[in-house]
Parts: C-alpha cells; sequence; structure tokens
C-alpha cells in the first residue's frame, strides 16, 4: 500500500525491517529520485529513550557532511511518525556482499576499506565517535564506493557513560576491559572488517556469549594469511593491537591503504576460516604502527660505497700493471744497448720464446671485473604460516544494544541494504 510522507515522499516497500525501525524504499515526488526512508516503530513514539536516540542520531547526521557518509535529505517528526529521508545507495551492504560473493580481492577491499577509514576520520574530526563499525553498516554506491551508515551508537569523544560494544565480533579490547573509547576503537572494527573482506569470515564470530566474544578480542589476534602482502599486512596488525595509542589513526590508516592498494592482488581468494592465537605466542602479529609509506629507493651510501670501491681497485690494478711493464721493458732495452755490434740482433718473433718477452707480452692491462661478492639485496620475508582452517559454519553472537538494530540473519540475506539507516531523528515538526 502506497503512503505519502510530508506529502512528498511516496513509501513504495519495506526493504529491511529491525526492532526499532523499519526501513522503505520510496521516491521523492518533487525531484522524482529514489530515496530510503527509515521510519521509527510507532509503539516507540511512546517510550523517551527511543525517540531520544532518534533525535541523537538525528543531530549527529545532520553534522556530518562527507561523500563516504550516507546523505541525510531530511527529517520528519510528527506527533505520529519519526522518519529519516536518506539517499537510496543502489547495491546493498557490504555484510551481504561478502556473503553472496565471496572475498573481496586485497586490492578491493583495501580500496573500500580506505573509504570507510576517511568517512571515520572525518566522524572523529568533529568530536564524535561512530561505535558500531561492521559490514552491515557500510553501503555500496555506484562503483561499489563505500557509504557509512547507521549512527545509532554515536557518541562524543568525552561520553562519560560507559562504553557500549556495538557488536561483539567488532568491539575493541578497550571496550571488553572497560576503558574509555576513542577514535581508536572504531579503527579496530574497521580492521576486522577488512579481514573479514579478504578471508570471508570473521574471526571472532563463533561460540560463547558476548562476554565470551568480547574476550577474545583481548586475548587473541587473527594469524597472518601466508598469501597477504607483507605490507599490508603492517597496516592490519598494527590497528588490531590491544594498545589503543599504538594503533594509527583513521586518516593514516586510509593513507596507508591506498599507498599499498597498487601493489595488491586483484584476484579474490576462497572463503577460508582463520583460527584465532594467542596474543601473547605471536608478538610478530602486533608491531608498531607503521609510517607513512615512502618510495623505496636504491640503498643510498651502500649502493655508493660499493661503486667507489670498484673504481679505487680498478685503478690499483692498472697502476701495478704499468709498474710490472715498465720493468720488463727498460732493462731489455739496456742489454741490448751495451751488447753492440758482435752481439746478434734478436727480434721478438725470430728468437726462442723469452720469459720476460712471453710475460711482457700476456700482460696486457684488461678491465677489472665487476665484484661478484656484493651482497643480494634482502627481500621481503615470506608471510607467516596460516592459521589452521575451522570448519564448522560461523554462529553469530551479535547482541545489538537497545539503539541499534538487532541483526537479523534472515531478513538481511534476502533483502540487501538492511541497516539502511541509524536510528530516526528529527527535523520537519508537522
Amino acid at each position: 500500500m502506497t503512503r505519502i510522507l510530508a506529502q512528498r515522499y511516496e513509501l513504495q516497500s519495506e526493504i529491511a525491517g529491525g526492532g526499532a525501525a523499519a526501513v522503505w524504499q520510496g521516491v521523492d515526488q518533487v525531484t522524482e529520485e529514489p530515496v530510503a526512508v527509515k521510519v521509527l516503530h510507532p509503539r516507540l513514539r511512546a517510550e523517551t529513550d527511543s525517540v531520544e536516540a532518534f533525535f541523537a542520531e538525528a543531530e549527529a547526521l545532520a553534522e556530518l557532511s562527507h561523500p563516504n557518509i550516507v546523505e541525510v535529505k531530511d527529517f520528519i517528526v510528527t506527533d505520529d511518525i519519526a522518519a529519516t529521508v536518506l539517499e537510496h545507495v543502489p547495491n546493498g551492504d557490504l555484510k551481504n556482499r561478502v556473503r553472496q560473493d565471496g572475498p573481496l580481492s586485497p586490492h578491493s577491499a583495501a580500496l573500500l576499506c580506505a573509504d570507510v577509514a576517511q568517512a571515520l576520520a572525518h566522524v572523529h574530526d568533529t568530536g564524535l565517535i561512530h561505535g558500531d563499525v561492521k559490514p552491515g553498516n557500510i553501503l555500496l554506491g555506484e562503483d561499489y564506493q563505500a557509504k557509512l551508515i547507521d549512527f545509532g551508537t554515536v557518541r562524543p569523544h568525552d561520553d562519560p557513560r560507559p562504553p557500549s560494544h556495538g557488536t561483539a565480533e567488532y568491539a575493541a579490547p578497550e571496550i571488553a576491559l572497560g576503558q574509555p573509547v576513542s577514535g581508536a576503537s572504531d579503527v579496530y572494527a574497521l580492521a576486522v572488517v577488512l579481514f573479514e573482506c579478504m578471508s570471508g569470515g570473521n574471526p571472532y564470530r563463533g561460540g560463547g556469549d558476548v562476554e565470551t566474544v568480547l574476550r577474545r578480542h583481548v586475548d587473541q589476534i587473527p594469524p597472518c594469511p601466508v598469501d597477504v602482502d607483507g605490507q599490508l599486512w603492517n597496516l592490519l596488525a598494527a590497528a588490531l593491537t590491544v594498545r589503543p595509542n599504538e594503533r594509527p589513526s583513521a586518516a593514516q590508516f586510509a593513507q596507508g591503504l591506498r599507498a599499498v592498494a597498487p601493489r595488491l592482488s586483484r584476484a579474490a581468494g576462497a572463503v577460508t576460516h582463520y583460527r584465532l592465537v594467542d596474543r601473547r605466542l605471536a608478538p610478530a602479529m602486533e608491531p608498531t604502527p607503521p609510517q607513512p609509506p615512502v618510495a623505496v629507493a636504491a640503498p643510498a651510501d651502500g649502493g655508493r660505497h660499493t661503486r667507489t670501491a670498484t673504481v679505487t681497485l680498478a685503478a690499483g690494478i692498472a697502476v701495478g700493471l704499468s709498474l710490472v711493464g715498465a720493468l720488463l721493458f727498460f732493462p731489455r732495452g739496456d742489454a741490448e744497448e751495451t751488447a753492440g755490434d758482435d752481439q746478434p740482433s734478436v727480434s721478438v718473433e725470430e728468437s726462442s720464446p723469452d720469459p720476460a718477452s712471453s710475460q711482457e707480452e700476456s700482460e696486457t692491462p684488461r678491465e677489472p671485473q665487476p665484484s661478484s661478492d656484493e651482497p643480494a639485496s634482502d627481500g621481503p620475508e615470506g608471510g607467516e604460516d596460516p592459521g589452521e582452517s575451522e570448519s564448522e559454519e560461523p554462529l553469530e553472537t551479535d547482541e545489538p544494544e537497545p539503539s541499534e538494530e538487532p541483526d537479523n540473519e534472515d531478513d538481511t540475506d534476502q533483502v540487501p541494504g538492511e541497516e539502511h539507516l541509524g536510528s530516526p531523528l528529527p527535523g520537519n515538526h508537522g
């Protein structure tokens, strides 16, 4: 049944639903453009907490304007309805993309997560923390440009309230430890998303309750896949470290991913389930945050010193050979002059081989040969051994916060674009 909101937005069909709101595909009758409309469930209009969460998200979205954040077009708030009108993003969300089509290539995964990191950098610059970065909250627009959505758990950097875990499989270790959250918590979650994009599964998912899953982030880390580029793994491992102050910022993470992307494979691998490893047994998995990538040039000192030594050696050999030739030539000349006419004249060609003469002829100076003892340049080490794969299917343990839409697996699989929006928001009071 068609319904018109604010005498402008035609709601055509419901495309996703959750515990707090339903998402409709619609049309702006003024611009004739497709839109997505998130409508707070009517039964929640009387619940103060739900309405306040809806308004809080509206205010956060109103402050944000970035090409990698879903655009808010309108807010509608009346006595009967609260809704947010957003841009329509055509290709669904990343969660369904990976589930239906398998892992992304390392090249595509790096560029897509660089988009999200840039969006997070903008969020952090405004003093906010997203709080629930996961594949279901990343939409895929034209040319598969990433669009970050769902700001229902957004909070200020200085919020004194205890942290919310958002979705446990992507929660940073400091959340499990009850420590303050920061922009670094969002970067950690994005690093887990990147690993999932390339492997096809979240290694923190499966078995246990929410507290068990949260604790895994403190004690364990994914292994380095054998076929992952070393520079990419350094970026990923730095973002997954337990200590928030050692993780790169969102802007640094985006810069690093874009710098390494051109060298990465464009071929996607098969779905691989990795077993987490103990952080204490894998110190190499937590390198210090990488510096901004710099073009690698030939070793300046080593190369220059090697060439100088070679030239010096060649000059020495040439001088030595010249001295030997002089010693052989001048004594022979003196002997011939003192012999006079009583001694037969001897030519080089007719005389029997004279050892000194033969040596003079054979010791023509040669060009020095390049040294073959120069050490070979050290290439990158091979990747570490991959973790053992698990045969069982991953078990969802998402337990959303009250302000988060439940992660309905069945609905998500059937309807791309679930979690198309955050929470309800304020605006046109009608």
